[in-house]
């Protein structure tokens, strides 16, 4: 089936939802409000993988709507997304990389989204470009940059013939040496891959033996990796693009050492890098997914003694306002606990390399609950 096509028979509607009898008639108004704010989308393949008669199926959790959204804490812009915009639908957080937003539509809907103000009715046209040529624009004229990522949204509900135009373009510009996409494609819809051979050709024609195109993917749980989603990852390789694999830490879902194990040696064997892990932010509405630090780095830590060597490149990340924090490790002297922590991006690039350890306690789920890590973030 064309992915088109299959997308467009996606699960959308709260009706639908009761009439499957995963959500009770009496939270439909509920469910509808959520589904307003921010929305659902379960593609056909997805659905295929969901046990629908277990309510407590990872792989259904992390797609369905559901009351504990009604719970507000949290913030839309916890990373601070905001103040790196550089033009509508650019960011540029470090000097070397430009973000791009180019759509805000996703196959599915991960419900514990980070960017989920970006589908937000009352938002999203503000942050989202509107031609991907003003993009190109502002990527041309910025020297300094050296590489792109295409994220939003997912960019590759792009049409491909509109994606080549852009990849085109910035291919003329020498200063860019890398494009990096954000996508789930390969485990929502891998036939938006399979059952488009222009895509691969674009990919290989613009993935050069010194410009590589790279793909980050999103696979969350071992379910998700089914053999039609590694056959789409093998297409993609088989072109030159690179692969590699973002996660988060999830309550539920994949908050235990034998699902991550699994998850991440996989990955390694089907030519797809697990490449960071990361502490699940402070988004409004997803409270309900979120599990300690000191939890976090204990399930990652007993997943990691047994992987392979490639695996093994995974890292634990906390992506905060102030940059990209490895989260190295814990110690444990006479009862008190002590987190460790490096910079490995920053906005102050004077905190590029730098580790840190601060006294931490069993209710701190983010930087910012550390009290003594405050003058990290003080604006």
């Amino acid at each position: 089936m064309k992915w088109q096509n299959e997308l467009k028979s996606s699960i959308r509607k709260p009706e639908q939802l009761v009439e499957m009898e995963v959500i009770r008639p009496e939270d439909f108004e509920n469910i509808k409000q959520i589904h307003h704010e921010f929305p659902f989308s379960i593609t056909p393949h997805y659905a295929k993988l969901i046990d629908w008669n277990n309510p407590k199926d990872p792989l259904l959790l992390s797609v369905l709507p559901s009351l504990d959204e009604l719970d507000r804490a949290g913030y839309h812009d916890v990373s601070g997304e905001s103040e790196s915009t550089k033009e509508v639908g650019v960011q540029s957080k470090y000097p070397s990389t430009a973000l791009i937003l180019p759509v805000s539509a996703c196959f599915s809907y991960c419900r514990y989204c980070f960017r989920k103000r970006l589908f937000n009715p009352d938002i999203k046209n503000d942050e989202i470009m509107r031609n991907l040529d003003l993009a190109l624009n502002y990527i041309t004229d910025q020297k300094k940059l050296d590489n792109i990522l295409i994220t939003g949204g997912d960019p590759l509900i792009i049409k491909t013939n509109q994606l080549r135009k852009f990849l085109l373009g910035i291919r003329e510009l020498d200063h860019i040496k890398i494009i990096r996409f954000g996508s789930r494609a390969l485990s929502f819809l891998p036939s938006r891959i399979l059952s488009d051979p222009s895509l691969l050709e674009l990919f290989k024609q613009v993935s050069e033996t010194d410009k590589r195109i790279y793909i980050v993917n999103h696979f969350n749980h071992p379910n998700e990796l089914t053999n039609t989603a590694i056959e789409a990852a093998d297409a993609l390789l088989k072109t030159g693009v690179i692969l590699s694999n973002q996660s988060v830490m999830l309550k539920n879902i994949n908050d235990d050492e034998s699902v991550l194990r699994t998850l991440f040696n996989n990955l390694a064997e089907s030519g797809i890098t697990p490449y960071y892990h990361f502490q699940c932010k402070f988004i409004k509405a997803a409270n309900h997914f979120r599990i300690s630090l000191l939890k976090t780095n204990e399930i990652f830590l007993n997943a990691t003694k047994g992987l392979n060597g490639l695996a093994k490149r995974v890292k634990l990340i906390m992506t905060h306002f102030t940059g990209k924090i490895e989260i190295l490790g814990v110690d444990d002297i006479n009862g008190n606990q002590n987190i460790y922590l490096k910079y490995h991006q920053a906005r102050d690039p004077n905190m590029i390399g730098n580790i840190y350890h601060f006294p931490i306690k069993n209710d701190a789920y983010w930087l910012d609950d550390i009290p003594k890590a405050k003058f990290l973030y003080k604006k």
